[in-house]
């Protein structure tokens, strides 16, 4: 900025401090001109109705400052000027806040809302919980037992091929002995019937055992209303579809329900029969997880099923006893 710009600068910002400000004699408004370093400079200073002060000698302590800001702010200077007379107005150095922030109380209806009532505290509906039908510590390992499947994969039987020897007969196959394997794949059919409904959560438990003991990708789980014959529910629509049967030497694997009546207990065991020879026509097996009296689970067996009790009777050995009936 150049001398001649400087200097309008200057008498613009003297004009508008002279006028908000208003001083009443001619050494405050002298004194407000040379803390904005207009006056001893040579400018000229407009007044309304008063004449023009007299041009004051400059004195040791109003020397000019050496470089003049580059844009003069009304703000009082860096340097140290005379205080001014106690019943003068002089212009502040700083803004101070004198009065402190305003209180707000609380309104008088805060005082009257009550406090929230403590919910009340939620009691089961019943004082035990509900244990599972199979015991947790060995559902693993039954399921394991129900779904083997003896196979010629054990050692050699040397007791029958001696035999097969010394009767000159030929030897197509070796003879071994049978070991116990779970199946890679199984079919799981849940009863879904109104007699079933209070049995819903151990249904849901076997859907989650069977795959932790084939595998995510070897079971295929279905639903049933009446039976499987009838049509099994579709995942979909919820509507009864065809019964499709497993692959070749698929396993199937039941949990249902048997009536403690004589009418519909022989209905529903002979269609679980009839079921069984249809599987046994594609070299697959069928075996229940039945819910139901003693004298229901004894007429499947009778009736050549392997129907095997769901509830914590059931262990290894009684697995092994049910099967060698069949």
């Amino acid at each position: 900025m150049t001398a001649r710009g400087h200097k309008a600068s200057a008498l613009a910002d003297a004009i508008r401090v002279l006028h908000a400000l208003r001083p009443e004699t001619a050494e405050a408004r002298a004194q407000m001109l040379r803390l904005l370093g207009v006056q001893g400079r040579g400018a000229v200073v407009p007044q309304a109705a008063q004449p023009t002060p007299a041009r004051q000698a400059p004195t040791p302590t109003d020397t000019p400052r050496p470089k003049p800001p580059r844009r003069p702010s009304s703000k009082a200077p860096t340097k140290e000027a005379t205080p001014a007379p106690p019943s003068r107005k002089a212009l502040p150095a700083t803004l101070e806040t004198t009065s402190a922030p305003p209180t707000v109380a609380p309104p008088d209806w805060l005082y009257d809302i009550a406090a929230p009532a403590a919910p009340a505290r939620v009691t089961p509906a019943y004082r035990k919980p509900i244990a599972p039908l199979l015991d947790p510590r060995r559902a693993r390992s039954v399921l394991v037992a129900v779904l083997s499947r003896p196979t010629p994969a054990g050692p050699i039987d040397t007791r029958r091929l001696v035999s097969m020897v010394a009767r000159r007969r030929p030897i197509t196959t070796v003879p071994r002995h049978s070991r116990a394997k779970v199946s890679a794949r199984v079919q799981l059919l849940l009863d879904q019937s109104p007699a079933m409904a209070p049995f819903a959560l151990d249904a849901q438990a076997l859907a989650l055992q069977v795959p932790s003991v084939i595998g995510l990708g070897g079971v295929s789980v279905q639903y049933f209303g009446e039976h499987p014959i009838d049509g099994v529910l579709s995942a979909d629509t919820g509507l009864p579809v065809p019964y499709r049967p497993p692959d070749a030497g698929v396993p199937v694997l039941v949990a249902t329900v048997l009536a403690d009546k004589a009418v519909p207990q022989r209905r529903q065991i002979a269609a679980w029969r009839e079921m069984q020879h249809r599987l046994g026509q594609r070299a697959a097996t069928l075996s229940l997880l039945v819910i139901g009296s003693d004298a229901a689970i004894a007429a499947a067996v009778k009736a050549g099923l392997t129907a095997l009790p769901w509830d914590r009777s059931l262990t290894l050995q009684s697995l092994k006893q049910a099967r060698a009936l069949t």
